[in-house]
Order: structure tokens, then C-alpha cells, then sequence
């Protein structure tokens, strides 16, 4: 058969975008090497690993970049360059990852069921986590030794690493140094909805989100009034946006409440991924902990002033936009899902902290 199997362009359902047989067609554009990411969340973590893209597309500039990730990571992946084929993780991908053959599989998920499929996909080249014999976490090549010993040396993770995500993920994936920054684009019609909705005033967004993994990195109700109290009072002609999802809904409630008299503190709902992310696009600057919300700002250029006490700061490479502020505790970071000391680290870095930072990134963006 004269078909172009391997065409960037064919589909074999329908005819391609030109409408043309293959036969002597200009338009033919083979893939080389096929690609296969496998990280499935969360979200924050799949957002990060998008610094793998750019330097995987100047490695293999007509390779097919495919991407595993669960159901709700699938709209970040669609605002991201450089992915020719998103598998939500379901049966129906597994069946179809297994049945084909790749060239290069980079996987960077422990998750076990991850691991399972890191094993079963077919790969001439295989680099990252892979599950071991017994059933534990092992690893494809030596370059990855660094990032499981992370995982099991709290030593190794909490004093001594001085890399980055970014910087281990490169060396996981045997990728030259330095790391690119990750980047995302929000689609247009989602831009357009949320600038209808919001007011033509300068907003620094406000994030009380955390993940349910580490429900320590949560700042505090009474530091998110009080920053919110200052951030009024220090930049009267700006708006403060609060930001969060359908688990942080009630606390934005509180907060706008007892701000009801000030027009200028806005809590506009929950938003899915794409208006989320437009959301924090149109802010000047972002206050988060170590979330999803700050990977976005990171992803979007906007600059954000990051909060850290259970998780390291070391490991969050900002890419120059924006300012840091950890606990100096000598117990921090811990990584612990509970903490058991009144205040927390988190609760312990004050506000006035975070307006200080603030007024140095303005101050910055005006020179």
C-alpha cells in the first residue's frame, strides 16, 4: 500500500488535515523517535516536569512526545508545547501503550501502578523509576541513583541536596544541564472569560490552596487575614484576588466576609484548570506555599512570592521570578503530613514578610 504510515499528518480514520492521498504528497512529514513520558500527578509535579519539553524538542526535533498522566492533569498537558498525544491513565491507554513501541521512555512517577506500566511498555531506551524484582522502586539507568536516594535518605533530602526538581529530572533523563524553565500557554477563550470578569485594577493574587498530601503547607486562616489586611493597607490601589479550589471555597468565603466592606478583596469561585490558570496570568504578583497554584505562576512568568515550611525550598527553582521565604527551624523541612508543634513553621513566617517581597518585585518590574 502506498500510505505514509509514519506521517506527522496520518491518521488512518479520516483523511489527513490536507486531504490528499500519500502518493507523491509535499506535505509528508515523517516522525523519528517516539517518545513516552510517564508522570501521572500531581498536578504541581506534572506542571514542573514540563521543563523536560524544551529539551526534549531540540534533542529530537521530529519526535512524537507522548504524555501518561491521570484524567484530571489532562488540561494541563493541552496548554503545554510540544505534546503530540495525551493518555489519561485508564485501561483503554494501557491497552494501547502496550500494544505499540517506543524509542525513549522517561519515567518519573513512583506511584506503583506507574511503575507496572514502566515495565510493561515496549522501549528501546528506558530512563528513571522502574519497579524491582520485589516490588519496590528501582531505577532504568545510573543517573537516576540520585533521585531515589533522595527518597529514602531524609539526610540526603533535607541537608545536604542542594539541586533542584528541575536539575535531577535532567540528570534522571541524562539531558544537559541547565534545565529550561516550564512554560504553559492559557488558552485564549478562557483569557477573554476571565478578564470579563474581573476589575480593571492591578491584583495580586492571594493563594490559601494546599494539596491533600502535605496539609502542613497551609499557612493559616489568621496569616491570610492579616496579609490580606496589610496587603490593603500597603497597596490601597490594588485589588487582592484570593485564589483556591472546591476544598479552600468556605475559608475564601470567611475571608471575603470579613473584608465585606471592601470592594477592592475578591473571591470570584472555583475554576477549572485553564480559567485557574488565566486567573493568576492577569495578577502582577502571587503569594502561594509550595502548591499548584505557584508552579502555575511559575509556568506563566508572573511573579510569586513562594512560602516554605514542611517542603524544601532548595528544590523549587523560580527561574528568576520571584522571591522565596522558608522557616529557619531547624526541624524544617520535615515533609510531614501532621505537625506537632503550636505554631507551625508555616504559621510562623509573618505576613509583613510577604510585603516586604512584594514591594522588592514591584520595585523590580519598575526598573
Amino acid at each position: 500500500m502506498d500510505i505514509h504510515f509514519d506521517c506527522q499528518y496520518y491518521n488512518g480514520e479520516v483523511p489527513c488535515e490536507f486531504e490528499r492521498l500519500c502518493s507523491g504528497c509535499s506535505h509528508y512529514t515523517p516522525w523519528r523517535e517516539k517518545i513516552l513520558i510517564l508522570k501521572l500527578g500531581a498536578l504541581g509535579d506534572v506542571l514542573r516536569t514540563f521543563s523536560i519539553l524544551p529539551a526534549l524538542l531540540e534533542k529530537f526535533p521530529k519526535g512524537q512526545i507522548c504524555w501518561v498522566a491521570r484524567e484530571e492533569a489532562v488540561p494541563l498537558l493541552e496548554m503545554a508545547e510540544g505534546i503530540d498525544r495525551i493518555f489519561p491513565f485508564c485501561w483503554e491507554s494501557v491497552l494501547e501503550l502496550t500494544s505499540e513501541t517506543f524509542d525513549y521512555l522517561y519515567s518519573f512517577d513512583k506511584d506503583r501502578e506507574a511503575l507496572s506500566l514502566a515495565e510493561k511498555i515496549q522501549a528501546t531506551h528506558k530512563f528513571g523509576f522502574r519497579k524491582t524484582h520485589y516490588g519496590g522502586v528501582g531505577v532504568f539507568n545510573p543517573q537516576s541513583e540520585y533521585a531515589l536516594r533522595l527518597g529514602i535518605d531524609n539526610f540526603l533530602k533535607f541537608r545536604i541536596n542542594r539541586k533542584t526538581y528541575c536539575q535531577i529530572l535532567y540528570e534522571m533523563a541524562e539531558l544537559p544541564l541547565p534545565p529550561k524553565p516550564y512554560r504553559i500557554t492559557v488558552p485564549k477563550e478562557a483569557c477573554q472569560e476571565v478578564v470579563s470578569s474581573l476589575p480593571s485594577i492591578p491584583l495580586i493574587g492571594l493563594n490559601v490552596g494546599v494539596g491533600e498530601k502535605y496539609p502542613t503547607k497551609f499557612w493559616g486562616e489568621k496569616q491570610l487575614l492579616l496579609c490580606t489586611e496589610l496587603l490593603r493597607r500597603q497597596f490601597p490601589e490594588k485589588g487582592v484576588l484570593l485564589l483556591g479550589g472546591a476544598k479552600e471555597a468556605s475559608l475564601c468565603q470567611r475571608i471575603k466576609k470579613h473584608f465585606a466592606k471592601d470592594s477592592k478583596v475578591l473571591w470570584l469561585g472555583v475554576y477549572p484548570i485553564p480559567l485557574f490558570a488565566a486567573l493568576i496570568q492577569q495578577c502582577q504578583v502571587v503569594i502561594s506555599s509550595d502548591s499548584f497554584a505557584m508552579h502555575l505562576a511559575i509556568a506563566l512568568s508572573v511573579p510569586v512570592v513562594a512560602l516554605f515550611g514542611p517542603t524544601s525550598a532548595v528544590e523549587i527553582d523560580l527561574f528568576g521570578v520571584g522571591e522565596k521565604i522558608a522557616s529557619s527551624r531547624e526541624c524544617s523541612p520535615c515533609y510531614r503530613s501532621h505537625c506537632p508543634y503550636t505554631p507551625t513553621c508555616m504559621e510562623e513566617l509573618h505576613p509583613s514578610l510577604v510585603v516586604n517581597a512584594i514591594q522588592n518585585l514591584l520595585c523590580t518590574e519598575k526598573k
